[in-house]
Formats: structure tokens, C-alpha cells, sequence
């Protein structure tokens, strides 16, 4: 009998323990602070499917139109540019 009584001694003084830790500030700003990241990471993950949804990623190319460029100028002697075959072996 005496150790149920104790048993329940204790178990009522962590209980009020629990109970008051639970509703001071900082507990209560933590939790929310962690419900608030979860909301935010959900959000992020939803604006970043429709985002790549409906991004140009995966589909063709439009075609390209050259000819606005304007042509470089030619190397100058004794120089070779990367796009240029390199001389013959001698």
C-alpha cells in the first residue's frame, strides 16, 4: 500500500511539473518557432514544385538567330585563337 502511495506521489509531482514547464514562455515560443518552421518548410517545398512546374526546364529550345552578331575581329599575326586548327607539323 505504501509504495502505491508513493507511486502516486510521484507521479502527480511530475505531472505538475510537466503542467508548469509546458506554459512558461520560452516553452511556448519554442513550439510555436517549430510549428512556424514546418509551415514555412511546407510552403517553400509547394512554391518550389510550381515554380519548376512551370518552368522552361525540359522543354525545347527556341530557335536561335544569329545574325545580329557581330563578327570578331581577325587574330593578329603570330596570335591563334582556340577556334583556330593549330599549324602543321613540319
Amino acid at each position: 500500500m505504501l509504495a502505491l502511495v508513493l507511486t502516486s506521489l510521484a507521479v502527480l509531482i511530475y505531472f505538475v511539473h510537466h503542467v508548469a514547464r509546458s506554459i512558461q514562455a520560452t516553452e511556448v515560443i519554442s513550439v510555436v518557432g517549430k510549428q512556424l518552421q514546418k509551415m514555412n518548410m511546407k510552403a517553400n517545398a509547394d512554391r518550389t514544385y510550381y515554380a519548376l512546374k512551370n518552368s522552361p526546364i525540359g522543354k525545347p529550345l527556341p530557335r536561335m538567330n544569329f545574325r545580329h552578331v557581330v563578327p570578331r575581329e581577325p587574330p593578329r599575326k603570330g596570335r591563334r585563337h582556340l577556334d583556330q586548327p593549330p599549324p602543321a607539323a613540319t
